[in-house]
């Protein structure tokens, strides 16, 4: 089957876990770029902490795949770009 040019692909499906449950996106933090603002600690706390120390604390590597929006909003608030999924 070929594609029609002017079209995109549609994006391929996401296998479910094998419990039934969503997938889950990867959060993975460049600790040596953070500035530990707290932009992140702010949007997502059950994510990410600002501790005693004043540096970040990464308390989940990942969130379930309806929190996308919000990951995507703590992503680009980051102001030095320290954050990112997979």
């Amino acid at each position: 089957m070929t594609q029609d040019p002017g079209r995109a692909a549609a994006p391929p499906a996401v296998p479910r876990r094998s419990d039934g449950s969503s997938p889950m996106i990867e959060i993975k933090v460049d600790f040596e770029r953070c500035d530990a603002n707290g932009t992140c600690a702010a949007l997502m706390p059950d994510v990410f902490r600002i501790g005693e120390d004043g540096r970040l604390r990464q308390l989940v590597s990942e969130v379930d795949d309806g929190r996308e929006n919000e990951l995507d909003e703590a992503i680009l608030c980051c102001p030095v770009g320290a954050i990112s999924r997979s």
